[in-house]
């Protein structure tokens, strides 16, 4: 019974494992464009700023 459970449990744990690796980078790409979109964003502002003065 517990071998059973504990070959489950090692089977979930690498499904996840699994899932995780796809998943984080995934996230990570996303935020970076986001982020990448913010900074530019930042920067077309600063600059229509300077463009004023």
């Amino acid at each position: 019974m517990a071998k059973t459970f504990r070959k489950a449990l090692a089977k979930t744990q690498d499904e996840n494992e699994q899932r995780l690796s796809v998943m984080v980078p995934r996230i990570v790409t996303f935020g970076e464009a986001k982020f990448d979109r913010v900074l530019k964003n930042l920067a077309g502002w600063q600059g229509a700023q300077a463009s004023r003065l």
